[in-house]
Order: C-alpha cells, then sequence, then structure tokens
C-alpha cells in the first residue's frame, strides 16, 4: 500500500549538513545516535511496541525522510514503520557475557545507515536479559531528534504503554507543534533571507584556521574531510561541576558553553575582526 505524502517543508540548515555528510561520507556513523535503557522490570514487549508505533504516529518528525533531487526537502509522510529486533540472551551464564554480547548487537548496529529516503529513520533492539530486566537500544539519525526531544518522546512511550497495559483505549492525536514552526519558517522564508544576506554582506572572508593545523589546505577547493580523526578530552572532579553549576545557574547548556569556548579558539587563531565584536 503506497505511502501517501502529508506534509513538505524546505529541510533546515543542519539537517542539510547531515544531508550533505549522509551524501558524502556514507560509511561514518557520526550522526547515528545511539541511547541504552535499562528496564528492571517485566515488559509486555508487544505493547511496547504499539506504544512506539503510537509515537511515531503522534510525532510528524518520526515519520519524515528526505528527498535532494533538487532542494533539499522535509517529506512527512502520513504513516511510518517502526523497524526493531528482538533479542533472548537469558542463556547466557553470566552478566558479563550478556553485556558481551549486547556490546556486539550496538556494534554490530552502528555499522548500519539509514535511508534517508524512508520513514523511519529509527530502530529498536529490545533485548530480554531475564525476566524482570530488558535492555533496549535505540539508534535514530541525527537529522530527526536531538538532545532535547530524547526525554519527550521516552516520556510519551512510557505513557502510551502504561495505558495500553491497563487496557485503556488510547486516542492518538498528532502533535503539531513541529509543523506550525516549519510553516512559519517557510512563510518567513524570505525574511530569514534578507537577514542573513544583510549579514553575510559585513563578512570580508571566512575564519582561515590554518594556524590550527599541521598541514595547510586551501579551503576555497577543500570540500570534506579526507583523513578523519577523533581526539577526546574528559572534564571531570572541581572543574566538571564548577561547569555544572554554572550551566545551571545561567539556563544554558553545558554543549553552548563548548560552542562558545570554539568560538573563542577561532577568534584567537583566525584573528578574524568580526568574531572578537560577537
Amino acid at each position: 500500500m503506497e505511502n501517501k505524502i502529508a506534509y513538505i517543508y524546505p529541510a533546515g540548515s543542519l539537517q542539510q549538513g547531515f544531508i550533505y555528510h549522509a551524501l558524502h561520507q556514507a560509511q561514518d556513523d557520526t550522526y547515528r545516535v545511539q541511547i541504552l535503557y535499562d528496564y528492571h522490570q517485566a515488559i509486555d514487549v508487544e505493547k511496547y511496541i504499539r506504544a512506539w508505533e503510537a509515537c511515531i504516529a503522534q510525532y510528524p518528525i518520526l515519520r519524515t525522510a528526505f528527498n535532494w533531487e533538487e532542494e533539499v526537502i522535509q517529506v512527512i509522510y502520513k504513516q511510518g514503520k517502526l523497524e526493531y529486533e528482538l533479542h533472548d540472551v537469558t542463556d547466557l551464564p553470566t552478566q558479563h557475557a550478556r553485556d558481551a554480547r549486547i556490546e556486539t548487537i550496538q556494534a554490530e548496529d552502528r555499522k548500519k545507515g539509514f535511508d534517508l529516503t524512508r520513514p523511519t529513520l529509527l530502530r529498536l533492539h529490545i533485548i530480554k536479559q531475564a525476566a524482570d530486566y530488558y535492555t533496549v537500544i535505540k539508534t535514530e539519525h541525527h537529522s530527526i531528534a536531538d538532545g532535547w526531544s530524547g526525554p519527550i518522546l521516552l516520556t510519551s512511550v512510557h505513557q502510551h504503554y502504561q495505558a495500553f497495559t491497563a487496557n485503556q483505549k488510547v486516542a492518538i492525536k498528532e502533535d503539531v507543534a513541529y509543523l506550525e514552526a516549519q510553516d512559519y519558517i517557510s512563510r518567513k522564508k524570505s525574511s530569514i533571507t534578507d537577514y542573513w544576506n544583510a549579514t553575510l554582506a559585513e563578512v570580508e572572508s571566512t575564519n582561515d584556521i590554518n594556524a590550527l593545523l599541521s598541514e595547510s589546505i586551501d579551503f576555497s577547493s577543500y570540500k570534506k574531510v579526507e583523513r578523519q580523526a577523533a581526539s577526546s578530552l574528559a572534564i571531570a572532579g572541581e572543574v566538571y561541576e564548577q561547569l555544572k553549576s554554572f550551566s545551571q545557574r545561567e539556563g544554558i547548556t553545558l554543549n553552548v558553553i563548548i560552542q562558545f569556548l570554539w568560538h573563542k579558539l577561532l577568534q584567537v587563531y583566525s584573528g578574524n575582526s568580526l568574531c572578537q565584536r560577537n
């Protein structure tokens, strides 16, 4: 049965970046976001799946895919399909063995990409560890979700699940907040374009970050990262507590602080006068 289109909107700027990345570095798993949930209780798996399907019907973004034949657009369908796998590791003799099996499932799942032209860009692994112990791996493409939406989605899943287990009738009403936001952005597209054209007209040149690199690069012709690398820095102890306290006091996230620090780093190394004024 054909899945009919419900709405079409331009893709957001972040979504366009995700699509560009997926097309040029298809094997990279950077924007495949995984979260593990542990349930220390018995789960009615059938009703748990129904709860997720109810959320797909409730939230349009979970029925969203993309098309880039001309400009990059969001295509919101009337229906989405939940992809899931069930696993039973109760026969493994130790918790260590069960943990190892779950790590393998998670690693194999990270290797699996998403078809961005089809909804739903989310999948589950539901793993039974014991009669009263389940682990769920949720993997989603970053183009349809962020850190703020995760708790909202999970709360809705649990509310639907509790209603199903209580044999209550669940009326699914489409959440229109996302649709209204996309409609507003579409209507304001010309004014948004005018604003950024005026703002970018003040930019004399792009930030030259060659001072940060071990080898100089001509960014006018460099379109993607040819040799990927990763580095990590753990922030813990008193410094972490101070950062957390500051972010809570100012009503911002730790990510905002990191983005500000990156901005200041660019300012120092690029010597950009516009950066210095911001």
